[in-house]
Order: structure tokens, then sequence, then C-alpha cells
């Protein structure tokens, strides 16, 4: 978790002893963690809503407007539906007038009204043509208040859209304001653990310009806060590209730890951190040895052209809580399982000109019975078969055994051919040995058996 800005830390929250966040405290999603000085931002901010308040006030105003010029627009329309009442009504009067002068022109031709009074009508037929130019020179008038109310209409009312638009861009304003002000401070995004913690009060961060990838060596000490949730951890391994080991979506994965490597006697000499491929022998036990147990969630398409291995993601279905961030573990994921097998310890084998070879000792005494031998094996998994006595202190000679190596478990390795049930094998000291050498079998604890040369120091 970092921040996107630079400033002055002003806060940190509390652990649950009162004392600010440390490593492994425990916070909740949505918690404020920490946040950097932001008074600027709240400056900007303000003036950002300030820049709201004028533009919706100018809305407020431009409605109004718009109103006004509304009703304007109806009282000129008004103005014109009385003026063209009033053109009717002129043409009216002019049509009678000049029915009258009529009349009285067909009366005076029979000298029944004088030429004064046809005069008068004459008269009468001009004033009606006068008053219904008039009237519709008033209609012409109305009707330009009219267009002249509308124009202003629709320049109140894009004058309202405009401050529309500027309220909206200053809402987007405050918007952007807010955003810069929550980048100035970090929320838990989910229940979890803290797990590295590089703030301090009163110190000025600088963001680095890197990630804050949990999966990155220099991650915990470059970002302000790492948060990861124990019920949620992933492994990523890299399995060898050699086409080999097939691993699959959804195989079980077994993930040993540098505390629980030694217990589980770790003989193939991976590094930590590496992913071998296992062929379990029996899956069973060896879970019981494996508390940490997960599944392939990713395989990587690409190939590591530097490394020529592979990534592979697995999800923590069990005993996440045995696990930190950024530890180095060793992962196994189940490739091929063999219920019954016969297998000695890891330990067992050794190399010589690439061909796999393990050291039986066959006891001289006669009451020693080679089928009473115990292999070193997970529980549950041991030799077929394995005989119910162990072997005597006493001298057994040394057989140097080419083998057919078959799956490999978690400490054993199954053996095709070459050794039987229940041989005693050695499992140390074998760079001193050869084929028909005399060792001194060494009753040691519980089930492992090595092997000494007679007269000489043990070798364990």
């Amino acid at each position: 978790m970092s921040f996107d800005l630079a400033g002055k830390v002003t806060f940190i929250a509390q652990g649950p002893t009162g004392q600010p966040l440390q490593p492994g405290d425990r916070v909740r999603a949505g918690q404020l963690l920490a946040a950097v000085d932001d008074r600027q931002l709240q400056s900007d901010r303000d003036q950002a809503q300030a820049r709201v308040t004028e533009a919706q006030q100018e809305q407020v105003a431009r409605q109004a407007q718009v109103a006004v010029a509304q009703a304007q627009v109806a009282q000129a329309q008004a103005q014109v539906a009385e003026a063209e009442a009033q053109v009717n009504r002129s043409r009216s009067a002019l049509n009678l007038a000049e029915t009258e002068l009529r009349r009285y022109e067909g009366l005076a031709q029979q000298g029944i009204v004088s030429p004064s009074d046809l005069d008068v009508r004459r008269n009468q037929v001009q004033d009606a043509l006068a008053g219904l130019r008039a009237t519709e020179a008033r209609v012409s008038a109305a009707q330009g208040e009219v267009s002249a109310a509308r124009a202003q209409q629709l320049a109140t009312e894009g004058q309202l859209k405009a401050a529309g638009a500027r309220i909206t861009t200053a809402e987007a304003g405050v918007a952007q304001a807010t955003l810069a002000m929550e980048k100035a401070k970090l929320y838990a995004p989910f229940d979890g653990l803290v797990g590295h913690l590089n703030l301090r009060l009163g110190e000025y961060y600088v963001p680095q310009g890197g990630t804050a990838q949990l999966d990155q060596a220099d991650g915990a000490g470059s970002v302000p806060i790492v948060l990861y949730d124990p019920m949620e951890l992933v492994v990523e391994v890299a399995l060898p590209a050699d086409g080999q080991l097939q691993a699959e979506l959804g195989q079980v994965a077994f993930v040993l730890t540098q505390a629980s490597e030694p217990e589980l006697g770790s003989g193939s000499g991976s590094e930590p951190g590496s992913g071998l491929g296992l062929e379990q022998a029996n899956p069973v036990q060896s879970q019981m040895q494996s508390p940490i147990q997960g599944r392939v969630m990713a395989i990587a398409p690409a190939i590591d052209p530097s490394l020529r291995s592979r990534q592979v993601t697995i999800a923590i279905e069990r005993g996440g809580e045995l696990l930190q961030h950024g530890d180095w573990v060793t992962a196994m994921v189940v490739t091929a399982t063999a219920e019954a097998a016969v297998t000695v310890p890891l330990e067992a084998v050794v190399y010589r000109d690439r061909q796999p070879y393990v050291f039986v000792a066959d006891a001289l005494e006669k009451d020693v019975s080679a089928t009473g031998a115990s292999m070193p094996v997970l529980p549950g998994s041991a030799s077929v078969g394995k005989g119910d006595r162990r072997p005597n202190r006493g001298l057994a000679l040394t057989q140097q055994r080419p083998v057919q190596l078959g799956i490999s478990g978690l400490t054993e390795q199954q053996i095709l051919s070459g050794v039987g049930v229940g041989e005693a094998v050695v499992v140390e000291g074998q760079s001193r040995l050869a084929g028909n050498m005399p060792v001194q079998l060494l009753d040691g604890l519980g089930t492992n058996w090595s092997a000494e040369l007679p007269g000489k120091s043990d070798l364990n």
C-alpha cells in the first residue's frame, strides 16, 4: 500500500495496544491506517466546492430569466392575438362601409340622397380602410415582439445550459480534489495483518516510483505499508522446464518452510524458494508430515529464459497460519502417486558417474536378519512387508548396488529394483565407503540406521 503523492506523515493508526501500528497488528477492512498532510488538497477542494456553489447560484438566476422570457413570449403572443382580432373587426367595418357606400351611390343616382350624404359614406370607407391598416400594423409589431421574446428566451435557455455545464465542471473539480485527498490516505482494503511498516510520524514521504507487488524482493522496504491476509496466501515457485515434470492445475502441493525442512529430512538438496515436482509415494502420510498444503492455481505459459523454469502459483488451503509473507519455502507438487512402494531415505541414494547407488549393509552375525531392517521413511509409507526385528549392533559388509529409481516423496525415494524389502541401507558416510567393506552397525535413535568403519570414529 502506497501514497500517490508526497507529503509529511501526519497520522498513523493505533494498534491494539494503543501505540502506533506495528508489524503483526491486525487491521479491519476500511480502517484508516496512515495519512500525509492534505491541507493544500483540502483548500483545493474547498475552492472547487465554492465554484460549484457559484455556478448553482448562476443557474438559479438563469432559470428566473428563462421564466421571465417565457412570460414575455406569452404576453407578445397574446398581443398578436388581440391585434389579429382588431384586424378582423376593422375588416368587417370596412366591408360594411363599402356596402353602405355602394347603396348610397345607387340612391344618389336616383336623387334620393344628397351628394353630402354620399361623401359621408365615402369618408367612412376611408376611415375603415385606415383602421384596418393600423390594426394590421399592430399585428406585425406584436409578431415582432413575439420573435424578440422568443430570441430572448433562447438566449436565456442557452445561458441556463452554460450554467449547468459550469456546475458539472465544478463538481468534477470537487470529485478530483476529493480523489486527490483520498490518495493522501491509506485504508485497509481487507481484514489482515501488517507485514511491514515503513512510516513514522513527521517523516516526509516521497513516492519511489516502484510498485507494491508483494513478490518483489525490495517491495517490503519501498512501500509504506505491506498488508496481507494469512488466509489468502499464495506461494510462487519455479518448476524446472525440462519437460520431465508435468504440473497441472488443481494438483496437490506441499509447502515446506525452512523450519520444517530439517524435520522432514530434505535430502534433495534443493534451495529454499525452489519448486520441485513431487511424485508422492504415500500422499496420506506425507500430508501428515507437511501441514501446509495447497493446490496449483496458475501456471505461467512462458518459460523464464534465464532460469529455464516456469512460474507456478500455489493457493494455500491448509496451514497458512504457519507461513509469513516473504518466507523462503520449498514447494513440492504431487504429479504421481504410489500407494505401495519399496522406499529408502532420500539421503541413502548417492550418485557416482551419474548412476544412482545405494549402500546395503549385510550383517555378518548369524542373528542379524536382513529382513528385519527397517527403513527411515515417513510413517505409513515404509518398505512393503518390512520385518519385525531390528539388527543388533555388529559387523556387516557393504554392497554398492546400482538401483533403478521410481518416484520421489518428501523424504523417501521409491526403488524399482536393486534393494529388497527390509534390507538395511546406509544413510550417512557413503563418501568413505566402497563395495565389500566391513562396517559396524550402530543401533541409532528411531529407525535411522548408519554404519561406521570398524575401529574408526562414527561417521554420523
